[in-house]
């Protein structure tokens, strides 16, 4: 018996499924995606293997765009026996065969290009105590005009280089989905023209965690949106209720839920060195973050900004940022946490315009321009310690073979992991080599 049941979920683009013979229920999950001028045609959802995983998103994943592009259909089914097996396929014949006949485009892999557009503030219904967004642009605050966005991305389009890539429009650095209606409609047709016209694959962009609800996703749905970014920062309620973020840890839950049961990739940025944090309940962040499964992590410290609350109390003596060494060391428990639950970490340490650097923007804190550098770095000096110590007496020449991609990182910032490897072992001369016969993050030490 095959029943149709109506969705439970209004944002979801499709109906549920659930497919029963007598005592066997057998998952089965589908997802569709269809042009403009198809979206009548809402009717294929999922069946759910586990809570809160969709194959919908796996979908949006090969094929970001394909609500735009085309009509897909994505099966995956157990049958224990051939005659369900049957009903099955007979199904999907029917919805191939009266559907209309479309070209599945083709996509560029490997890590995409993002076409950013900074919307700094805007959205935002107050200032957190960290943020300084202004100084981060260098865009005063104010939402740009259509005319002045669509100039940007034709711009940017213009000098970059995007073969075999794949591009996406980025609106960064607000709360995108606390805008107005209006607003938000504006900026994802802006985006969504780019997409028509061949020039951009798909949008994306970041948002609050309790700005993510069922009406807000509704408000997106028929857009080219793959990917969408949650602003958790901090998973403890202490630490978020001190930096003023308005929101509490089980908003950026309930968001990622919402995120992934709707289909889109789910990314979650967390902060290091707030008000309120210890080592010990930054890891404990880092692991509810781990639970919640998200397809990619952006992990930034916190900075003191010119202009912030921060800074107010830097001043007065009432907060005191990280050390870099310290920033650096925290980080990168986090990255081997999340490298263990296969999560990726796409970014460590704050990408921004050249004038962050500046005295006039940052008042303290661990800033760095190649943060995420010296994190890999001291991932290595600690494999490479571990290993000399399985090597006891080793003191005259050793040559440690790594990766030939990984070599700077081996190395460290100025040599300074062969120096300080050199002294705690007491070794004479430590050579690095490329050493073909590597994976990737492995250490060996040649003959």
């Amino acid at each position: 018996m095959i029943r149709i049941i109506p969705s439970c979920q209004s944002h979801c683009i499709t109906d549920r499924i659930l497919i029963n013979q007598e005592t066997e229920f057998f998952n089965f999950l589908i997802s569709s995606v269809f042009l403009e001028k198809y979206r009548e045609h809402s009717f294929l959802n999922k069946l759910i293997n586990k809570p809160g995983q969709s194959l919908q998103r796996r979908v949006r994943q090969r094929s970001p765009t394909a609500r735009q592009h085309g009509f897909f259909i994505y099966a995956v089914f157990h049958a224990a026996k051939d005659k369900l097996f049957r009903y099955i396929y007979l199904f999907l014949f029917e919805i191939f065969y009266y559907m209309p006949r479309t070209v599945f485009p083709k996509f560029p892999s490997g890590k995409p290009l993002i076409v950013p557009v900074f919307i700094p503030h805007a959205g935002c219904p107050h200032q957190c105590a960290f943020c300084n967004q202004q100084a981060i642009t260098q865009i005063s605050r104010g939402l740009p005009a259509s005319e002045e966005i669509i100039s940007r991305i034709q711009t940017f389009l213009g000098y970059t280089e995007k073969k075999d890539r794949t591009v996406q429009i980025s609106f960064y650095g607000g709360n995108f989905l606390g805008l107005k209606s209006d607003d938000i409609l504006r900026f994802l047709r802006i985006g969504q023209d780019f997409v028509r016209s061949g020039q951009v694959h798909s949008l994306r962009f970041s948002t609050r965690p309790d700005t993510i609800s069922s009406s807000t996703l509704d408000l997106i749905k028929n857009f080219p949106v793959s990917t969408v970014e949650i602003g958790a920062q901090s998973m403890n309620d202490e630490v978020l209720k001190l930096s003023h973020r308005g929101h509490r840890a089980a908003d950026t839950e309930k968001a990622a839920v919402l995120i992934k049961e709707c289909g889109y990739e789910c990314g979650l940025q967390m902060m290091v060195g707030l008000p309120g944090e210890t080592a010990e309940n930054l890891m404990e962040t880092g692991q509810r973050i781990a639970k919640l499964s998200p397809d990619f992590v952006r992990i930034y410290p916190a900075l003191v900004l010119e202009n912030s609350l921060l800074a107010r109390w830097y001043r007065q003596g009432r907060y005191a940022p990280l050390s870099l060494e310290a920033a650096v060391t925290q980080v990168k428990k986090l990255y081997l946490l999340f490298a263990e639950k296969k999560i990726k970490v796409i970014r460590m340490g704050l990408q921004a315009s050249g004038d962050l650097s500046e005295d006039s923007a940052i008042l303290a804190g661990p800033w760095h321009p190649a943060f995420g550098f010296l994190v890999h770095s001291e991932i290595y000096l600690d494999r490479a310690a571990e290993l000399l110590r399985s090597f006891p007496g080793a003191t005259g020449k050793i040559v440690l073979g790594v990766h030939p991609r990984h070599i700077p990182e081996m190395r460290g910032m100025k040599n300074q992991n062969v120096k300080i490897l050199k002294k705690i072992f007491s070794i004479d001369f430590l050579e690095i080599l490329p050493d073909e016969n590597a994976e990737e993050g492995e250490l060996r030490i040649l003959p």
